[in-house]
């Protein structure tokens, strides 16, 4: 069997390939925005993944949302029970109470805090099926993930659960923040989600993992904030 090499471009299926050279045609690539707010100038104090499979519909939808916390709420859950700072705290009666946000029937607990000087950074990999694009246009990000982030973050009026109540293993319900002005940097990298839609799958699911940064803004408060 012999091969021929020729250095002279060739033409398959109208596209032009040179040896050794990518073929001149515009492919997909993945496409990341970044926003930073005031960014302080702390190290990572904590650093750990979030994930979300399903229907993210960019219309705000109190019931989605919470649908989404809920996912997010068994993660962070497994999180409190295991990390090495988290879970001497959740073993303490006394001081996990002092975490405790009772609001709107719930029980919640919020990770990034004010009252432990807590703020939180977020790469977030957005897989969907559509071409890669821009998450934000004339200035406004992009509804989907405003919603993502309205479900990392504690309700903040009783219209965000109305009509909801606490499932069993939601007494407390873990979320990410309390108040997503806590968030000091946002980088959305958004491609294509490859896996066939199942029958009857929502045509908006999508595919999310979020890296998250937690650091320390004033550790005195931190410190006397967890009772260590």
């Amino acid at each position: 069997m012999s091969y021929h090499l020729s250095a002279e471009p060739e033409k398959i299926l109208g596209v032009e390939f040179s040896p050794g050279v990518w073929p001149h045609v515009a492919f997909d690539i993945p496409v990341t925005e970044r926003m930073q707010f005031d960014s302080p100038s702390k190290g990572i104090d904590m650093e750990f993944r979030l994930t979300y499979e399903g229907s993210l519909r960019a219309k705000k939808d109190h019931e989605q949302s919470h649908a989404i916390r809920r996912q997010f709420h068994r993660q962070l859950s497994t999180l409190w029970a295991t990390h090495g700072l988290l879970k001497p705290l959740r073993e303490s009666s006394l001081r996990f109470e002092r975490l405790i946000e009772p609001r709107y029937g719930f029980n919640f607990v919020p990770l990034v805090r004010e009252s432990l000087s807590l703020g939180c950074g977020l790469d977030i990999l957005f897989l969907r099926r559509e071409a890669p694009g821009r998450i934000v246009s004339g200035g406004d990000i992009d509804n989907r993930i405003t919603v993502l982030v309205d479900a990392l973050t504690m309700p903040e009026n009783r219209e965000q659960v109305r009509g909801i109540t606490p499932e069993a293993d939601e007494d407390p319900l873990f979320c990410l923040l309390e108040k997503d002005k806590f968030i000091y940097e946002l980088n959305v990298t958004t491609d294509r989600l490859l896996w066939p839609a199942k029958p009857g799958e929502d045509l908006n699911s999508v595919h999310i993992v979020i890296q998250v940064k937690v650091i320390v803004l004033d550790p005195s408060k931190t410190w006397v904030g967890w009772g260590l």
